[in-house]
């Protein structure tokens, strides 16, 4: 059993993903499961999602019949991957259906625990720029000063940085000074597992967005787990049904341009899927 632990915005998540990528391409694991346990975790919900990536259908009811269920398929394969994403408190694995026990010790890793520290002012800085991707030194001495306050504003948290980057990306010089002018004045909120500031480059970044259309769509998407397969239809239904689109008349026009919405987002890297 491998623990990632540290402060909300540190990159835990991202660099759990690329471990499972690395895992997959060195074909490590005949089966690998990724759940989002959450804060207030639904026991049923966690099975359902194991199950699911194992291609079982879990028709008991109870968590017990459940459990021994998912208990027996997991004990079928000889190397399985199971990511438990985004824990708040102890989770017992037995009530769960995951097998822990004295008789599989010796086909699991030996416990390890890893703490993710923030990064460096250099590395946030290498970070901000590589994001921004500015290949002009002369452009880029232009917007140093304000990198520089902005990099030391987030305290060297990734997700932050990362975030910030992408909705300065193309932007001019008034605009990041502007978007500094608002860091400074500021005033985040507290949300229990999340680092005031990595909310605050998340906001701004909303900020950014050049449309009503596409803050929609952030605030719709942001509804839904990010484990869960979202249809276009779903959002095509809400905006639609809702009038959120400017200037579509047809079920065609708003798909496209639902399309080019989600590519906008995704593009800015705030839609966390």
């Amino acid at each position: 059993m491998i623990g990632v632990h540290g402060m909300g915005g540190v990159g835990k998540t991202t660099l759990v993903k690329i471990v499972i990528v690395q895992a997959i391409e060195d074909k490590l694991f005949d089966a690998v499961v990724m759940v989002d346990v959450t804060e207030n975790p639904i026991i049923k919900n966690i099975q359902a999602q194991i199950a699911n990536e194992l291609g079982l259908t879990l028709d008991k009811e109870s968590l017990q019949g459940r459990a021994a269920r998912l208990y027996g398929r997991l004990k079928k394969e000889k190397r399985v991957l199971v990511v438990l994403d985004n824990i708040w408190a102890e989770l017992d694995l037995d009530v769960i259906g995951i097998p822990f026990s004295e008789e599989k010790k010796g086909s699991v890793t030996k416990d390890r625990d890893f703490s993710v520290d923030v990064l460096s002012l250099e590395e946030a800085g290498n970070l901000f720029w590589k994001k921004i991707n500015v290949v002009d030194s002369a452009q880029k001495s232009d917007y140093d000063s304000i990198a520089i306050e902005i990099v030391k504003y987030y305290a060297s948290l990734p997700v932050a940085i990362a975030t910030i980057a992408n909705a300065l990306k193309n932007k001019s010089l008034s605009e990041w000074n502007d978007a500094l002018d608002q860091l400074r004045k500021s005033s985040p909120r507290h949300i229990q597992g999340m680092d005031a500031k990595v909310y605050s480059a998340i906001n701004l970044s909303y900020d950014f967005l050049e449309s009503e259309e596409a803050k929609s769509l952030f605030l719709l998407s942001s509804l839904h787990n990010a484990s869960t397969d979202i249809h276009i239809n779903y959002f095509l239904g809400f905006f639609m049904g809702l009038y959120l689109f400017q200037d579509v008349s047809t079920i065609e026009q708003g798909r496209n341009r639902l399309h080019t919405l989600i590519n906008k987002l995704i593009f800015m890297s705030i839609v966390g899927r």
